[in-house]
């Protein structure tokens, strides 16, 4: 309401990357994942646990297939697109194995649209049924965009990449991901025939 600008994340652009890698390349793995039974944490540490970690790209990993490539960092990076362009960290619980990689690739954090927007707001109702005796619903308000410009700041560091084990076609993948998925993408904040 202040600045009259909307924000995307620098974990939403990532997500962007990583989900049409994972949808439209077959010989891309990705680490972290939204699909169903695979990692799924985006940028932030992530609690290993061997009965819900898969390894994407790998359908019905086992838990000692998992943890050994969770077990070796280079392995991962040189399995996972996504470690290699924006790093990852993993973390244990006592006793269990940690690790993290920094990212070749950094966005701004908080990345503002060029232009006023107008965010008009809606409501929705929802019920969650936490079990059969509680059948409360709930009203929920949120904002969505019609319109925005965004201006996305990144960097690359050729160092950390190197580090990483960053492949040839990497960095072409991730900008085609990019262009393509959010042009592409629908979700209710981002509504009509946005591009």
């Amino acid at each position: 309401e202040d600045t009259q600008q909307a924000l995307v994340s620098d974990v939403r652009l990532k997500r962007y990357i990583r989900d049409f890698i994972d949808d439209s390349y077959d010989d891309e793995t990705v680490f972290y994942s939204d699909k169903k039974g695979k990692t799924t944490t985006g940028s932030r540490a992530m609690a290993l646990s061997s009965e819900t970690m898969k390894v994407q790209g790998k359908k019905g990993a086992t838990d000692k297939e998992v943890l050994d490539v969770v077990k070796n960092l280079e392995q991962l990076k040189s399995k996972c697109i996504d470690v290699r362009l924006f790093g990852t960290v993993v973390a244990g619980k006592e006793g269990q194995y940690n690790t993290q990689a920094t990212g070749a690739v950094q966005f701004k954090l908080f990345n503002r649209t060029l232009n006023k927007v107008y965010l008009p707001t809606t409501q929705n109702t929802s019920v969650m049924v936490s079990d059969e005796k509680n059948k409360q619903g709930s009203i929920a308000t949120f904002s969505f965009l019609s319109y925005g410009f965004f201006s996305c700041i990144g960097y690359f560091n050729p160092t950390t990449g190197k580090e990483n084990g960053i492949k040839k076609n990497d960095l072409e993948k991730m900008k085609v991901a990019l262009w393509n998925e959010i042009n592409l993408k629908n979700t209710r904040s981002k509504t009509g025939q946005q591009s």
